[in-house]
């Protein structure tokens, strides 16, 4: 990578160093990251890390509790905690440790932050919903529409189910709504990604999602941020380790953060290490409420319309590919391919078999830029892009 920002994904991974590697035993590793769309959500393109997008997966049988839930409104919600517990993480940012959380029969779960927005004793509110669409190959209609989801179900393609998390705001009474499983008045940010900003009269909030995993055996998340910030030690860093509010039976959990004007600190991306692997996504989008303008009074929501600069250096330097080849049953690294915009860096290992060469070609043989192939020379030697 190049630019002031190239040491972004090395801090990623030495944050991680201490996690333990994968034991996946895979005769080729293929990794590979294409710019454009992909990399436009997800700066990313080594190997530790992949996009931290909504998940898909399968519901067993039976309607969707959405469905149920457009048919019947959600009966009173179940209290899980009331207890609202912030915590200074760092000279001038303030984490929700705990929230209180409320869940409903249709398994949407509401949060409680304690974070009041400076009006009308409107509080921000987090609210986890379960969304389905329809299983199966399904083209040019709507696979959230109801009657496509049942009718797929019933030829027996089971739903896909999405966790969104949303971001809002309301008093006491909206919070009764909510629990009652109203839909939320004031929707700050209507689907919260990695880390998006909203600013107030009365001060500037984070909130954000990263897959719910633990640091030093608490709910938590690393926050990159663009400056350095001082730390709550008093030290100064660019990461952020922040609280996370895990959802009961979610793979996401939101974090919540409220700053001031003594930090520096500018949020970049979350990400979460486990065992087999690290998860990030960056907010780059517009759409996605990555800053927004918050008017506490008129409890009014405006997103940005400006797309930060530095998002673009850093997408531009991200790899269109990155390729590592495995010998079979063994460790050995056959070839290693790094295609950028401009460059392509390749190293084949030394004293490569035919059968070694032959495993190259074949996993290789989807790409571009790192494309393997025997030359046409027809002297035995390999080269690499199409």
């Amino acid at each position: 990578m190049t630019g002031p920002h190239d040491d972004l994904f090395d801090r990623l991974h030495a944050a991680a160093d201490s996690v333990p590697p994968s034991t996946l035993d895979l005769p080729v590793v293929l990794l590979t990251s294409r710019r454009k769309a992909t990399a436009r959500r997800a700066a990313t393109g080594t190997a530790v890390l992949t996009v931290c997008a909504v998940l898909g997966v399968g519901v067993a049988s039976g309607l969707p509790s959405q469905v149920v839930h457009d048919l019947a409104p959600a009966s009173s919600s179940e209290t899980l905690t009331t207890e609202i517990v912030h915590r200074e993480v760092a000279l001038g940012i303030t984490a929700v440790a705990e929230a209180a959380t409320y869940e409903l029969p249709d398994e949407t779960v509401v949060l409680d932050t304690g974070i009041e927005t400076g009006a009308h004793g409107d509080r921000f509110l987090l609210i986890s919903t379960v969304e389905f669409e329809a299983g199966g190959s399904v083209a040019s209609v709507d696979r959230e529409d109801p009657a496509t989801i049942k009718k797929m179900a019933d030829l027996g393609y089971a739903p896909l189910e999405r966790q969104r998390i949303q971001v809002a705001a309301g008093d006491e009474a909206e919070l009764r709504r909510l629990r009652g499983g109203a839909e939320p008045t004031t929707v700050v940010v209507s689907t919260l990604g990695s880390a998006a900003v909203v600013d107030t009269d009365g001060g500037r909030f984070v909130f954000g999602t990263t897959f719910s995993e633990h640091v030093d055996d608490e709910p938590g998340t690393f926050v990159s941020s663009w400056d350095p910030f001082t730390q709550v030690d008093g030290s100064t860093g660019t990461f952020l380790i922040a609280p996370t509010l895990p959802i009961p039976q979610r793979a996401l959990a939101p974090f919540a953060l409220a700053l001031t004007k003594e930090t520096s600190f500018a949020p970049v991306m979350a990400a979460s290490f486990t065992a087999d692997y690290s998860a990030t996504g960056p907010c780059t989008e517009r759409v996605d409420g990555c800053a927004v303008s918050y008017d506490a009074q008129s409890r009014a929501a405006i997103q940005s319309q400006v797309e930060d600069p530095r998002w673009a250096a850093l997408v531009e330097s991200v790899p269109d590919e990155d390729v590592v080849v495995m010998g079979s049953g063994s460790s050995r690294e056959l070839f290693r391919c790094r295609a950028g915009v401009h460059d392509v860096e390749s190293m084949f290992r030394e004293g490569l078999t035919t059968e070694d060469e032959d495993q190259i070609i074949g996993a290789t043989a989807d790409l571009a830029q790192c494309k393997v192939e025997r030359s046409p020379r027809g002297d035995g030697s390999l080269r690499v892009g199409s």
